[in-house]
Formats: structure tokens, sequence, C-alpha cells
């Protein structure tokens, strides 16, 4: 499906420095995507209609992150940053971070 009407999101992060905030959140928020790539972004009243004819999702309220891509699985994100970096274990809470850190130092030595 490369064209599609994105509507009902309750919250579009944009990363767009010229929205407001850190993230650049839209609320109320519409995409279009045309031949696979993002076309269009904004409220979603205000989808301008070239666009209304697209096959639409209903994204239920819910958060859209487009662009947002975990690319890098955790053990190799961690064993590039482990140097000097308190990875964590069960007792801090942070269990995730200390699995991939202990499966670092098994793969690559501490």
């Amino acid at each position: 499906m490369n064209d599609l009407l994105v509507l009902n999101i309750g919250r579009l992060v944009t990363n767009d420095a010229a929205r407001p905030g850190l993230l650049g959140v839209v609320e109320g928020a519409g995409v279009a995507i045309v031949d696979g790539f993002v076309a269009w972004i904004g409220f979603e009243a205000d989808v301008p209609d070239r666009y209304q004819e697209l096959p639409r999702l209903d994204a239920g309220g819910g958060a859209v992150l487009p662009g947002f891509v975990d690319a890098v699985p955790v053990e190799d994100a961690v064993c590039g940053v482990r140097g000097g970096l308190d990875l964590g274990d069960e007792q801090s809470g942070s269990d995730g971070v200390g699995r991939a850190g202990r499966a670092c130092e098994a793969k690559h030595g501490p």
C-alpha cells in the first residue's frame, strides 16, 4: 500500500523544530502518504482536498511516531556506548539494559 490517509491520530510526533515543544507534537492530526512518502501532516480538520480520496486508516486516537525506528539492536547500542556507562542490573530496576550489558560482555569481554 503506497498511498494512505491516516486519521484520528491522538498525538503525532513530528520532530519538527518549527512546531511547539521538544518533539513537535500535533494533537488531533492526520498524515497523508503518497507513493510511500509522507506528503502532508497537520490537523485532521485541515486535510487538503487532494488527499481526501486516499485509502484511509483510523489510528484509533493513538500516538503515531513516523520515523522512530529502532535500527540498532539493544545489545549493539549498549556495546557501542558501554565505556564508563553504568549498564544497570536487576537491583537497579533497569534489567533490560543490564541483560544487554551482560550479553555485550559475554560477546566482547568486560
